[in-house]
């Protein structure tokens, strides 16, 4: 029997002639290491020229078993070799795998593929998690103990305790591996929508807010205790017809005042309660009876003045009548008030003015109520129905005329 030894990058390559193809040949490594292969037919054959080693075989008298192949070379009686190479290198595969699953012993000399248990875990110190606490065991090492792996509420203020927090803080990562309580920031929220409303202060004109269907001229107003919309300006809210205005009852309070009768006048009044009322507009006219240097006598006037059509409808609802010189001696000066309509005519006041001796003026006339009015065209004029002893000088009297209420 011979042999041949040739070194391939950094591998023993052999062949033993003489030995049939499958034939086992033992092999066992001596307290250096080296291989020692018994030959059936042969006397032992060291290879010792070689210093050829298998790894693995560390131990005198640990042993291999090969065969050899159809090309005389010696295999491992597994078909694999035995040179060093890397565990997740392509000489090893494997199917079926769940990420996560670790290669771990199933026995003392068995392993698989498998998930990792918690049990096999080493070097758990006292404030780590694990698993092995028991209600009991949690009572009897008191709540003092550190945190275990007993199941019980994140509330609960037995197995949990704080201080110093601020009311709506809440506890949020601070980091990677870290966190704390703290105020929740408005940037970490997830989940708010375009139209959510939040604390972000902004203006009410800006680009955050938008509306449609809006009117040019509306306004953003209160429509109850806790809701709002445009619309209409409150204040035209309380404007009803045409011709209302508003007029103010105190200190930012506006109240409406209905449109007035066609040619009246607002007019202030303090006794309403917005201070103004709509009256009718007044007109004066004044009739020149007796020149100022001429005694007034008695007889129907012969100067009047016609009516325009600006006064027609109005009523005669004041006169007053006033003299240049008063009269002296005895008796009064009365004085009336004629209007011709056509052919008819009548007085216009009932009692009529009378002037005392003494008086320069008087105004206690009464208008008559079924002869106060006027038209277009009637004429009036200033009647005197008495004098006084020593009469006066100049006789003027002005008439008040006006619209009344519709």
């Amino acid at each position: 029997m011979s042999r041949i030894v040739n070194q391939i990058g950094g591998f023993l390559k052999m062949k033993l002639f003489g030995q049939a193809s499958g034939t086992d040949v033992p092999l066992a490594a001596d307290s250096d290491g080296h291989l020692q292969i018994d030959v059936l037919e042969s006397p032992a054959l060291s290879l010792n020229a070689h210093e050829v080693k298998l790894m693995g075989l560390t131990t005198a008298g640990q042993q291999k078993q090969l065969k050899v192949a159809d090309d005389g070379t010696l295999q491992t009686s597994g078909g694999g070799g035995t040179s060093e190479h890397q565990l997740t290198g392509e000489l090893h595969t494997e199917t079926g795998l769940t990420t996560g699953h670790v290669l771990r012993a199933t026995g003392d000399s068995t392993f698989a593929f498998g998930q990792a248990q918690h049990g096999d875990l080493g070097g758990v110190g006292s404030d780590d998690h694990h698993a092995a606490f028991t209600g009991t065991d949690h009572d009897a090492i008191g709540d003092g103990s550190p945190h275990h792996a007993r199941s019980h509420a994140v509330t609960s203020a037995q197995d949990h305790s704080e201080s110093g927090l601020t009311a709506g803080h809440v506890l949020r990562a601070t980091g990677e591996t870290t966190f704390a309580f703290g105020q929740a920031q408005h940037s970490e929220l997830g989940g708010v929508g375009e139209n959510d409303h939040h604390n972000q202060g902004h203006l009410l004109n800006g680009a955050d807010h938008s509306a449609s269907g809006l009117t040019a001229g509306h306004v953003l107003k209160a429509t109850g205790a806790d809701s709002f919309a445009f619309g209409v300006s409150p204040a035209l809210d309380l404007a009803a017809a045409k011709g209302d205005i508003l007029v103010a009852t105190g200190a930012d309070t506006l109240t409406r005042l209905e449109v007035g009768t066609n040619d009246f006048r607002l007019v202030a009044d303090s006794s309403q309660a917005g201070g103004v009322k709509w009256a009718a507009e007044e007109k004066s006219v004044c009739i020149v009876a007796f020149e100022s240097d001429t005694d007034v006598t008695t007889g129907d006037g012969v100067i009047g003045f016609v009516v325009p059509t600006p006064l027609s409808g109005m009523d005669l609802v004041a006169a007053t009548a006033g003299v240049h010189a008063a009269g002296s001696g005895t008796g009064s000066t009365g004085i009336g008030i004629r209007r011709k309509r056509g052919a008819l005519q009548v007085d216009m006041l009932a009692p009529g003015i009378t002037i005392e001796v003494g008086e320069y003026h008087s105004s206690d006339g009464t208008p008559n109520a079924s002869n106060d009015d006027l038209q277009t065209g009637d004429i009036i004029y200033i009647d005197v129905d008495a004098v006084a002893s020593t009469p006066p000088r100049g006789l003027s009297v002005t008439m008040t005329f006006r619209k009344p209420a519709a």
